[in-house]
């Protein structure tokens, strides 16, 4: 954006009338494509430290009660993980204008009806605008309870969040925040403290807001690393602090029990949960991604696969491991798929941290592909890409934001998706019609996208055979920062399932991009959904089923009647997969099958 669209920009800010919305329409979507233009990856472009103090300047005199978003907003931006240091030149009007954002925000909050599904994001980006260090850590906070690795800060070992001790989080009559600020010298805890503080008075109604406050709260818990047996902060792991973070004594720490509000459901006890579990496939290590894979005249199988770069594989009627794991990935597995072959039978595709694609025949344990670290980002997602010509492709996403569609077998490219390159979380195969599908996924900031992959130019996807959800949309369904879709079947239809981190869901018709009005809240104790699918039962039934790994549950929702059944299945839960109602589970110590009905 050059500097008479920025002139422009600023120009519609001030001018915007609160009674009159489409002044405020006008300057919002120009302020959205300035913000896609400063983030390369991660990073802030040096233009942004001259553009941002203006637009603050414009923004701060604006009516809070529109300006939510909009800090928000911001707050991730200048929060931007790996930008460098300000210019010199810069650097004091910048900082100037961050400290007159920080007071903005105050007002917001003490102004404004925040939502607490908003209020959470906005004090923490405050807390960036502070200029605190953990602020710096905003991007990670986001996606901490969603299985994002912990870094040990004395041994450098990734840990997941199976070994999380959540802390006490600070209560207050009123808000912590003062109009001078957060002292720098403050500890990341006492600084999330604040945060789950103000959420937990300022957000409505009641139980929701002390959700978001619990989830904050995880924040100033510890871990322990199981490489050197160290027990440390998490935000410190998040954010160091300059003189080297301290392993702490784990027989300090102090458990916090949420009771379960009045009306709730309550978690069937464990004893109940087992027997639901017909059987218990254990492996030797964590689980990243589980699948099931069927093939004409052989039998269905389930795999997984995990940090240790094995796949390993059951037979699904028995239970019994089919034969030894499947080795040659390089690197961390993080997502699974079956790939449906010309002849009836199934590939199964793998991806993994480093970047690697790997192709099998699970059967056999054929390499079909040969799985190699590149440069193109951690692999977020695979899954089958069906087109109109019959053909089956393989879709895959990437943290650094490509999506590609190729032949399974070579490689070969036919569709680059994803135009705007913002990396991918999550991605998922959309059925629009027989032997047809497009591809739902979800970016690191919440986005919803659904491609078309028989369209060649990627810019034009948008008006292909299904439709995403709008920005509004998801702001509507009090959505914040979706991260996993899914494909719903439902009498008859296919509908998009979205699920945000805090664990509300809603269904949307991918033939008009609208909300369907079915929507399920996130649980009464705020655990992040971490995995997201759905299935048709045999009675016709449709079941939604999310699972987390803070708060090791699972839930089933029946859209048509609002059925919601929890359950506690005792384990950290990092990814799902069913085929009518058998659903199978991975977590943090191996992968185990239940029956839904």
């Amino acid at each position: 954006m050059g500097e008479f669209e920025v002139g422009g920009l600023l120009q519609l800010m001030r001018g915007a009338d609160p009674a009159d919305p489409g002044t405020w329409a006008g300057w919002r979507g120009g302020w959205e494509e300035l913000v896609d233009e400063f983030l390369d990856e991660g990073a802030l472009d040096d233009g942004a430290y001259v553009v941002i103090p203006q637009v603050i300047d414009a923004a701060v005199g604006l009516a809070p009660e529109h300006m939510v978003d909009f800090w928000i907003r911001l707050g991730y931006a200048v929060a931007a993980p790996d930008s460098g240091a300000v210019p010199a030149d810069l650097a004091a009007g910048y900082v100037a204008a961050l400290r007159r954002a920080e007071q903005a925000v105050v007002r917001v909050l003490a102004a404004a009806d925040v939502p607490f599904t908003r209020c959470t994001d906005l004090v923490l980006s405050g807390v960036a605008f502070s200029g605190h260090r953990i602020g710096r850590a905003l991007w990670a906070i986001s996606d901490v309870l969603s299985d994002h690795v912990l870094h040990c800060p004395g041994c450098d070992w990734e840990c997941d969040y199976s070994t999380v001790v959540p802390g006490l989080p600070s209560r207050a009559e009123g808000h912590m925040w003062t109009e001078s600020g957060i002292p720098l010298d403050a500890s990341p805890q006492a600084v999330l403290a604040m945060a789950a503080s103000l959420v937990a008075t300022k957000g409505t109604p009641t139980w929701a807001a002390e959700e978001a406050a619990e989830q904050l709260s995880v924040l100033m818990g510890c871990f322990q690393c199981a490489h050197c047996g160290n027990t440390w902060s998490i935000a410190d792991s998040l954010a160091p602090p300059p003189d080297g973070a301290r392993p702490l004594d784990p027989d300090s720490l102090v458990v916090l029990d949420t009771p379960v509000p009045a009306g709730q459901p309550v978690s069937p006890t464990e004893e109940t949960a087992m027997m639901a579990v017909t059987a218990l496939l254990g492996c030797d290590a964590g689980v990243n991604a589980v699948a099931i894979v069927a093939g004409s005249d052989r039998p269905t199988l389930v795999v997984g696969g995990g940090d240790r770069g094995l796949i390993h594989v059951w037979d699904m009627a028995t239970g019994q491991a089919l034969r030894e794991p499947l080795a040659g990935h390089p690197d961390r597995i993080l997502t699974l798929a079956a790939i449906p072959k010309p002849d009836g039978g199934a590939w199964l595709a793998s991806g993994g941290e480093g970047g690697s694609i790997g192709l099998w025949d699970p059967w056999t344990g054929e390499k079909i592909r040969q799985p190699e670290v590149t440069w193109a980002g951690g692999v977020s997602g695979v899954c089958a890409a069906t087109m109109p010509d019959g053909r089956v492709l393989l879709a895959s996403a990437r943290t650094r934001g490509a999506v590609r569609v190729s032949e399974p077998v070579s490689g070969d490219i036919r569709a680059r998706l994803n135009p705007f390159g913002h990396p991918i979380a999550s991605i998922a195969p959309l059925p629009v019609a027989a032997g047809y599908t497009t591809i739902a996924g979800t970016d690191q900031s919440g986005r919803v996208y659904v491609w078309d992959p028989s369209i060649s130019d990627p810019h034009e996807c948008e008006h292909g055979a299904a439709l995403a959800p709008s920005k509004d949309g998801l702001a509507d369904a009090g959505h914040t920062f979706v991260q996993a879709v899914a494909a719903v079947p439902l009498r008859g239809k296919t509908l998009l399932a979205t699920g945000d981190r805090k664990g509300n869901l809603a269904l949307w018709d991918p033939a008009t991009g609208t909300a369907t009005g079915q929507t399920l809240p996130s649980d009464v104790k705020g655990r992040t959904l971490s995995a997201l699918t759905a299935t048709e039962l045999p009675d016709g039934r449709t079941l939604v089923i999310t699972g987390s790994t803070q708060g090791s549950t699972l839930r089933w929702w029946e859209p048509e009647t609002g059925a919601v059944s929890t359950i506690d299945v005792g384990a950290a839960v990092t990814s799902l997969a069913v085929t009518g109602s058998t659903l199978v589970v991975g977590h943090t110590r191996g992968v185990f099958i239940m029956q839904l009905a």
